[in-house]
């Protein structure tokens, strides 16, 4: 398995995260173990997490996202994704792609 964090525009969750899938195979390909996003599916929305680490974290926003991204690495399944909104029409999926 193989870590990723990755980012995409949409206007929602959803979308953004079909928008990484269709640019992962255009760079990547269909291959089951490109280690990419299109091999996995969307867990759960931690936004609201986001949004209070944030609040917590005012003048460390960088390393706290840094922090955040690492504790829901730990907390995904192999082949899951979790999404946070990191401004109006930019998700972030952090999770484990098969490789």
């Amino acid at each position: 398995m193989k870590a990723i964090v990755v980012q995409a525009e949409g206007i929602t969750m959803k979308e953004a995260f079909r928008n990484a899938q269709k640019d992962a195979i255009y760079h990547y390909g269909n291959d089951p173990y490109n280690g990419q996003i299109n091999n996995c599916d969307l867990g759960r929305d931690v936004t609201n997490d986001f949004e209070f680490v944030l609040a917590v974290s005012r003048d460390k926003i960088e390393s706290a996202e840094i922090e955040f991204q690492k504790k829901w690495l730990d907390k995904t399944t192999k082949q899951e994704v979790v999404g946070y909104r990191k401004e109006k029409t930019i998700y972030v999926f952090v999770g484990w792609a098969p490789e």
